[in-house]
């Protein structure tokens, strides 16, 4: 039987200073990448710079799910993510995409 997992959680809100926040809960792969793919979609503004993506409320995180916040980067923005798990940032230190993704602890 396989094992259950709850859910991908994704709000969508803003900083205080106005950029957009995409806050996510639960694994990030390649079973919940589209429902963020689906939250993302449409999101980025012409004027947006930098999309800030709370990530602390995800212990996992793999390439897909990276793809999919890729598409943040392809619409026109920055990504900023903030509290990165230990393994989630180990993906990103992998990957290495200066200038598309900036981490913040």
């Amino acid at each position: 039987m396989p094992e259950e997992r709850p859910d991908l959680q994704v709000r969508v809100t803003t900083t205080d200073d106005g950029r957009p926040l995409i806050t996510i809960a639960g694994e990030l792969d390649v079973v919940t990448s589209p429902a963020l793919a689906t939250a993302i979609d449409g999101f980025v503004d012409d004027g947006t710079s930098v999309v800030v993506v709370d990530l602390s409320g995800v212990p996992f995180m793999d390439s897909s799910g990276f793809g999919t916040l890729l598409g943040i980067y392809r619409a026109g923005a920055a990504i900023l993510v903030r509290s990165p798990s230990r393994q989630v940032r180990q993906l990103l230190d992998v990957v290495g995409v200066p200038g598309i993704v900036e981490i913040e602890p």
